[in-house]
């Protein structure tokens, strides 16, 4: 499985269909299914405070990320490896 940060530099708007998975490490992640089948998370620290995402000289409010997973739950996990990692403080 793959997982690719996305930062982008303006703002973009919570998908009204993003599923509350969990809170963890301090992050809130939330992951919907795209219409073509694609699973997508909006990550944002729980506090709401801005993510700084590995590399990156600027902080987010939110980050984007497209997943190359099976289902919801394989997708969390993926995103649970990213944020171990190091990915985003």
């Amino acid at each position: 499985m793959r997982c690719r940060l996305e930062p982008l530099p303006y703002h973009c708007a919570m998908p009204t269909d993003a599923n509350r998975k969990a809170d963890y490490k301090g992050f809130t992640i939330r992951i919907f299914k795209t219409p073509d089948g694609l699973w997508r998370a909006i990550i944002t620290k729980a506090d709401g405070s801005k993510i700084k995402a590995a590399g990156q000289n600027e902080s987010f409010d939110m980050i984007p990320v497209q997943l190359d997973s099976l289902g919801r739950d394989k997708a969390f996990e993926e995103l649970k490896r990213l944020i171990d990692a190091g990915g985003m403080t």
